[in-house]
């Protein structure tokens, strides 16, 4: 028995990295083929907000998604402002194999696991919403990074990590603040240590005002 596990070993890690190969060919492929077309209202005033923003003449609308169009300035230099908020959305969404299949993951170079994470994450209308310049891919990928967090979190690791990223989330797209109620099981695990339950209520609010505040002040130019 000991001899057939070793043997299957290398064949298995071979698998897992044929798999993983495979998923960066599909992922650089999304990459390529990002949509360059303004396909929608929205779209024209996130468009418009990557090289003028300004809330109060709605690029964008509120809440101004400024995580997301901060990112998208990055590739402006190199790729045309609509293309890069398709690009920041796909790689965005690219990015949360990594906390999903870590999730899923029961042993080193779970192939079956690193499947299922990359199935939940190729559903046509995410990969769809991604491709076309939405905030929606991006705002995925860190709502699977946060709830990733959360389950560190709850084992005292980066205790931190979670609240930096809900407010990441928050400045991408504000309709998952539902998702915040994940944060109660923090602090309910430590409710009867005052100064921890104070400094994580106050790193929550910090992690928020980071971007209500730039936006708040960005009104009107």
């Amino acid at each position: 028995m000991t001899v057939r596990s070793d043997r299957s070993r290398p064949r298995g890690r071979s698998l897992f990295w044929i798999t993983l190969l495979f998923i960066g060919g599909w992922i650089s492929l999304r990459i390529i083929y990002v949509s360059p077309f303004i396909a929608s209202y929205d779209i024209a005033n996130f468009t418009l907000a990557v090289t003028d923003y300004d809330l109060a003449d709605l690029r964008p609308h509120f809440p101004g998604y400024p995580f997301f169009i901060l990112l998208a300035n990055v590739f402006l230099p190199v790729t045309t402002a609509v293309k890069s908020l398709g690009l920041v959305s796909t790689l965005g969404l690219a990015s949360a194999l990594l906390p999903l299949y870590l999730l899923f993951r029961r042993h080193a170079y779970d192939t079956t696991r690193l499947i299922a994470a990359f199935t939940v994450l190729s559903t046509a209308s995410l990969v769809t919403f991604a491709a076309t310049g939405m905030s929606d891919g991006l705002a995925l990928g860190l709502l699977i990074w946060y709830g990733w967090s959360i389950e560190r979190a709850r084992h005292q690791i980066r205790r931190w990590l979670p609240y930096l990223l809900f407010g990441l989330l928050m400045a991408t797209r504000l309709s998952y603040a539902p998702f915040g109620f994940m944060l109660l099981i923090l602090l309910w695990q430590v409710r009867k240590d005052y100064w921890q339950l104070l400094s994580e209520c106050a790193l929550l609010l910090l992690a928020q005002l980071a971007w209500l505040l730039p936006v708040a002040f960005s009104v009107g130019g």
